[in-house]
């Protein structure tokens, strides 16, 4: 019987993860990138517009001419296309580092509603 329900538990899991998070894919960009991301079958452009260095650091994009919010490391904002971008890292490159400039790591997705 546990062996069952453990199976069962994998397969809700799985079911989980391919359903819910499916249309929500993690990016890793630099300051002043712009990525042309697919969400379901629509086009977004992304632009990382600043990665501000403040206490705490943030983000301002634009997305398809939409600029969001400055955004810190655990926010999100849903767009007035009803997609959602949401800030998962902010990583600084401190002057004289050799190597990429600033980078956010986000979520892009659909908003499925509350």
């Amino acid at each position: 019987m546990k062996k069952i329900m453990s199976l069962i538990g994998i397969i809700l899991m799985f079911l989980f993860f391919t359903l819910v998070l499916a249309e929500q894919m993690t990016y890793t960009m630099e300051e002043g990138e712009v990525r042309n991301i697919n969400v379901g079958n629509r086009q977004y452009e992304v632009e990382v517009i600043i990665i501000e260095d403040t206490t705490p650091p943030t983000v301002t994009f634009n997305i398809n001419g939409e600029i969001t919010d400055q955004l810190t490391q655990g926010n999100s904002q849903i767009l007035q296309n009803g997609l959602v971008i949401g800030v998962l890292e902010i990583i600084l490159n401190e002057g004289g580092e050799i190597g990429s400039g600033d980078i956010v790591i986000f979520i892009f997705s659909s908003y499925c509603g509350d």
